[in-house]
């Protein structure tokens, strides 16, 4: 055993102890433990009231990032050799002792075998104590300044690089490799001297226990550096490709940045294909993310934005942003273009760019059934939603400048007709052609969704598809090609005749059956009427033998649009008084028809018609096309200058309200006054001078006035007229049913009894149609039965 002079001596000098007489005492397996743990004591203390203080005092007196990094170099280099000495020390007491106790034929505790590494764990954990200093922030610090200083030295090698690849192509993209041979990765660009101080203080780290430390650093600013790099590259940037300039720059920089904050050890080339892997990731989600935060930007520029759709197809693949990319996109979807501010032609252009903007990102459509949904919702409760299809399906005006890029859905329509008539020529698929299908196939991920399928649909198909009918879609076409012939004067139909076409392509003869004869009945007017204006002023035709008659002058500013009543859509019924004149002149036309198609009659709709005027007013003269009823009401003052309105309105056979609806066009032209009497009677007085302040928006208002005049009522007008039939049955129906009937009853009993006319409406047109009664007040709606009113 060692005496109290001994022990007095050994904690004295615990490195002299061991070299002197007195070490033999260390034979003493007891004796040997002992002297190890109270020298493992001495040392963390050695680190803990003065080593440790030091190392971060010295580091603490820096007030800038230079000098931080310049004293904490030495300042680690100091550190580690003391911890070394100590571990060294602690590890030969170790093997004294471990040695006494194997030849005293004893097993060495595994307490003192651990004292080392234990001692190395104590120093480490000291260090990372953020009570009064972070070292992983000062290491942070520290490796953020040098990677400036390297990323300066490295801009013009890593942008010669960058261009040379751009030249080689993007093959390096699909594969996702970087190459990091020693050759071309080697950090040269800075001098020896810095690169040894930077691997010297990784180094020091890893000798002090702060490994994990020393590479989350590194990591955080390497990551640093690659979000930095595609802010300044690539954010809002969407005209070119940047993936693999990324890819390149995080090989130049960052990656060969680590090879010196991780210095060659024997493990070194798979540690450094694993921060590459780790880069590699890093570029495809930052950039995949930040991509998708701006995704709805990329819509709206499509198609110049296409190149930034590719890279963003590349970061998917690499990636899990599928559900990051559906919420991020939808949320600014629906904060940006679903709210009523934004008008519904431009959510469907917007709807149309996602569609193709989709497509490139996501061939087999996964994405774009998830994030249409919402869209689709929501064009559902837009009034419009269908006429604004239809008008930009069939606009065949539109240049390739306009919002849903350089191809228009005029465009689309034409082109899909193309492919389709294309593939009626092919009998059967080559092996060639099936060879391509299957080169071209992708698989769902995973985790779709098999009942949102829209990689079998076109823009068109998901455009029509919206309602789930097609049906809605053509009559809406439907009434918008009534009002475009009806507002023709010169029979010239030869857009609608090709939009038809390629829509009978598309939808299928017997859908646009009704359409086609529309067209026809307008190239049918024209010849009739070319026919017509050359009879002679007598119904009769001319006998043989006798001289030819000389076609009827009045008829020759006269052009008629003959309608076959059962094709077109219901068009408003308004009776109007026409001067006698015009009346008799109408009456002759209408026999003359009948002379040429008999046993066919006309029956004239002559609020649909337009008149060219000259309307002299004192010096001025104003030449309009407006309704016949405008032209018959400003008739009715050649012989009056003033008319009451209850008069006037009875003379035209209108009621007071339409004429006054009629008459604030004539008002705005200046042409006609309004005067209210003391009792507030309107009375109408022709004006003798026409005020040229009130001569504003002519044109806008003839256009807003045989708009009015010549449309074709609504869908939902026409619903209601084709459903009057039925409400004399539902009537008399409920006058059994005291408690009412509900609705599914209603229309199963109209569907069993009503053969004359056939009852072919559905439920919902049905419950429409209820309900209009029920706001008459001609039914009740209790709870979920309807019975009569009263």
């Amino acid at each position: 055993m060692v005496d109290l002079q001994s022990w007095a001596s050994f904690l004295e000098n615990p490195e002299g102890f061991k070299s002197s007489s007195e070490a033999a005492a260390l034979q003493d397996p007891l004796t040997a433990v002992l002297a190890t743990t109270v020298l493992a004591r001495k040392y963390e203390r050695d680190l803990l009231d003065d080593l440790v203080p030091r190392f971060k005092n010295s580091i603490l007196q820096s007030t800038d990032a230079h000098s931080v990094a310049s004293k904490m170099q030495p300042a680690l280099q100091l550190l580690r050799n003391a911890v070394e000495e100590h571990v060294q020390n602690l590890s030969s007491f170790v093997y004294q002792s471990a040695t006494s106790m194997a030849q005293a034929g004893q097993h060495p505790p595994a307490s003192l075998l651990n004292v080392p590494a234990k001692h190395l764990r104590f120093a480490a954990a000291l260090l990372q104590d953020s009570s009064d200093c972070s070292l992983s922030d000062l290491v942070h610090n520290l490796y953020s300044e040098q990677m400036e200083r390297f990323r300066g030295c490295n801009n013009h090698d890593a942008d010669r690089s960058l261009d040379q690849n751009e030249v080689a192509g993007d093959e390096n993209v699909e594969d996702g490799m970087m190459d990091i041979s020693p050759a071309k990765s080697q950090p040269d660009v800075m001098d020896q001297a810095w690169v040894a101080e930077l691997a010297q203080a990784s180094l020091d780290l890893c000798a002090l226990g702060l490994k994990a430390m020393n590479e989350e650093a590194a990591a955080s600013v390497v990551n640093s550096e690659v979000q930095r790099h595609l802010l300044a590259a690539a954010q809002g940037i969407f005209s070119r490709p940047v993936l693999q300039r990324a890819l390149t720059y995080a090989q130049q920089v960052p990656l060969r940045f680590l090879q010196v904050v991780l210095p060659s050890q024997a493990a070194c080339n798979l540690s450094l294909q694993q921060w590459q892997a780790k880069l590699e990731y890093c570029v495809y989600e930052m950039l995949g993310s930040m991509r998708i935060r701006e995704m709805f930007d990329i819509v709206v520029g499509y198609p110049d934005t296409r190149p930034a759709l590719q890279d963003l197809k590349t970061c998917l693949i690499h990636t899990n942003l599928h559900d990051y990319f559906i919420s991020c996109f939808r949320n600014e979807t629906q904060a940006r273009l679903l709210h009523p501010g934004a008008a519904t032609k431009d959510i469907i252009e917007q709807y149309v760019a996602t569609i193709r903007s989709l497509r490139e990102v996501d061939p087999p459509g996964v994405l774009l059934a998830a994030i249409g949904r919402p869209i689709k919702t929501y064009l559902q409760g837009r009034r419009d939603t269908i006429r604004c299809i239809v008008t930009a399906l069939t606009d065949d005006t539109r240049d390739g400048d306009s919002a849903l890029g350089t191809e228009s859905l005029f465009d689309e329509l034409g082109r899909g007709a193309a492919e389709e008539v294309d593939d009626a020529h092919e009998d059967v698929d080559t092996d060639e052609s099936l060879l391509v299908s299957a080169e071209k196939w992708e698989p769902d991920p995973i985790d779709a969704d098999s009942s949102l399928d829209a990689s079998s649909q076109d823009v068109i198909s998901m455009l029509v598809g919206i309602y789930g009918s097609k049906e809605l879609f053509i009559n809406e076409y439907r009434i918008m090609l009534a009002d475009k012939l009806l507002a023709k004067m010169d029979y010239d139909c030869d857009r609608e005749i090709r939009t038809l076409e390629l829509l009978k392509i598309r939808f299928g003869d017997s859908n646009m059956h009704n359409c086609e004869i529309m067209l026809k009945d307008l190239q049918d007017s024209k010849r009739l009427n070319g026919s017509i204006k050359q009879l002679p002023a007598t119904a009769g035709m001319p006998s043989r033998g006798r001289r030819q008659a000389v076609p009827d002058p009045n008829f020759k500013n006269m052009t008629a649009t003959i309608l076959s009543e059962l094709f077109w859509p219901p068009v408003p019924l308004e009776s109007v008084s026409m001067p006698p004149e015009v009346d008799n002149m109408l009456k002759s036309y209408a026999a003359k028809f009948h002379a040429i198609k008999a046993p066919r009659k006309l029956q004239w709709r002559p609020h649909l018609g337009s008149v060219d005027l000259k309307v002299t007013i004192g010096i001025r003269t104003l030449e309009l096309n407006v309704s016949t009823v405008h032209a018959a009401i400003l008739h009715h003052f050649k012989t009056r200058s003033e008319w009451p309105a209850a008069e006037l309105s009875a003379s035209l056979q209108i009621s007071i309200t339409l004429l006054r609806r009629k008459m604030i066009f004539w008002e705005n032209q200046g042409v006609i006054l309004e005067q209210r009497g003391s009792s507030e009677a309107i009375t109408y007085i022709r004006a003798e001078t026409l005020d040229g302040n009130l001569q504003h928006h002519i044109e806008d208002s003839h256009d807003a006035v045989m708009s009015a005049d010549t449309e074709a009522i609504t869908p939902q007008q026409q619903l209601h007229q084709e459903m009057a039939m039925y409400e004399s049955y539902i009537m008399g129906m409920l006058t059994n049913f005291d408690e009412g009937l509900p609705l599914d009853r209603i229309h199963n009993m109209l569907k069993m009894f009503v053969v004359e006319p056939i009852y072919d409406k559905t439920a919902e047109q049905l419950s429409a149609f209820l309900g209009k009664l029920a706001s008459e007040e001609k039914l009740q709606l209790v709870g979920t039965f309807f019975k009569k009113a009263g």
